[in-house]
């Protein structure tokens, strides 16, 4: 029975051992675990933060494009409005011109 007791207590030490050898393990993946899910609520606070900013960005290049459209509205409306002032003045400096003509040929007649 002596080598019977010193064989289990053989196995009892080993046994003891991979426990130890188990437990240390599992601390280390726990360790490891709770460092990845730290990780991992970290990464999803900055893709929340970086797609709150792509909407942001997205509204205010909608924003602007917009802006953009009135404001060339605007410039189509004031070059269409300059083109006729300029042809109602060719009118006028025309009617004006004949006015003035006529004046110095009826006050030429005249004399």
């Amino acid at each position: 029975m002596g080598e019977e007791a010193k064989k289990l207590v053989a196995d009892n030490h080993r046994m003891f051992e991979e426990l130890k050898f188990h437990h240390a393990e599992s601390a280390n993946i726990q360790t490891e675990k709770n460092a990845i899910g730290l990780e991992l609520v970290n990464s999803r606070r900055e893709v929340s933060i970086l797609t709150e900013k792509e909407i942001e960005y997205a509204k205010q290049a909608h924003s602007k494009t917009k802006e953009i459209n009135v404001l060339k509205d605007r410039i189509d409306t004031l070059e269409k409005q300059q083109a006729v002032n300029t042809e109602r003045f060719k009118v006028r400096a025309k009617e004006l011109k004949s006015t003035v003509t006529r004046e110095l040929e009826n006050s030429r007649a005249v004399n």
